[in-house]
């Protein structure tokens, strides 16, 4: 099989690019003449991205389905769906590897916390036929918990921990899972438990703080910072890049598994 070398290629390159879409973010931000190589990098990291999966797709369906016409990984808009769009991107595979298609099944944008993936798709389709996306800078309090331990990690922005409740500013909670993670350690994330209603990796988030609770476990940053946003879906850049890669990189194992 080429398709796991070729994936493997694209990510190595897109992750080569997110390192110089790291550096550029806050360049970006003072300096107009960044700014175009920043929403170029960005372009080629959703792209590659994108084409990591499509190349998963025809793979799949050249090994173990009834290859015709155009493949793509099927996005499918609700569980009644996903059948048909199965068979329409990768024709034969459902009925020949329904282990496969078992496994796509759940990597789909109707899924809980899979909407990166439609994400993904209507960005890509816009900057490779239109234009690069517009951007905005907006200032948020960020907050990143690591569980020492492992690297496990756990983001969130523009949002505000309160006893009992969550309010969101429209912000978001980012999970940074570690692939060998035990799976008796603590749940990165819990709400509706502990003295305050949430908990990061078992220790309390306190609301006065905003920060869990000192516990030397784990490392803690925090404070105020301007971070650049698609204006449209508004959701910071690299929040979606990060949670693109890591979506990809599962979704790929998740597939390899199923073999």
């Amino acid at each position: 099989m080429a398709w796991p070398d070729d994936v493997a290629a694209l990510m190595e390159d897109a992750d080569e690019q997110l390192q110089v879409i790291r550096t550029l973010h806050d360049q970006a931000l003072a300096d107009a003449a960044v700014r175009q190589r920043f929403k170029t990098r960005i372009k080629n990291v959703l792209e590659n991205h994108r084409s990591a999966l499509d190349y998963l797709a025809v793979g799949i369906t050249n090994a173990y389905g009834t290859p015709k016409g155009f493949i793509y990984f099927p996005l499918a808009q609700s569980e009644h769906e996903f059948p048909a769009e199965m068979e329409k991107k990768m024709p034969g595979v459902m009925a020949s590897r329904p282990n496969i298609a078992g496994a796509l099944r759940q990597y789909q944008p109707y899924q809980p916390g899979r909407d990166w993936l439609h994400t993904l798709n209507q960005l890509t389709r816009e900057q490779k036929h239109n234009e690069l996306s517009a951007q905005i800078v907006r200032e948020v309090y960020q907050c990143r918990v690591t569980e020492k331990a492992t690297g496990a990690a756990v983001q969130w922005y523009g949002l505000r921990f309160e006893v009992g409740r969550i309010v969101s500013s429209g912000g978001a909670i980012i999970p940074r899972p570690e692939l060998n993670r035990p799976p008796s350690a603590p749940k990165p994330i819990e709400v509706g438990v502990g003295p305050t209603g949430t908990q990061i990796f078992g220790v309390p988030i306190d609301p006065t703080t905003q920060r869990p609770y000192p516990d030397p476990r784990l490392d803690v940053e925090s404070g105020q910072f301007q971070q650049w946003c698609f204006l449209t879906p508004h959701i910071a850049i690299l929040d979606l890049l990060n949670e693109s890669r890591w979506g990809v990189v599962t979704i790929v194992q998740a597939v390899r598994d199923a073999l």
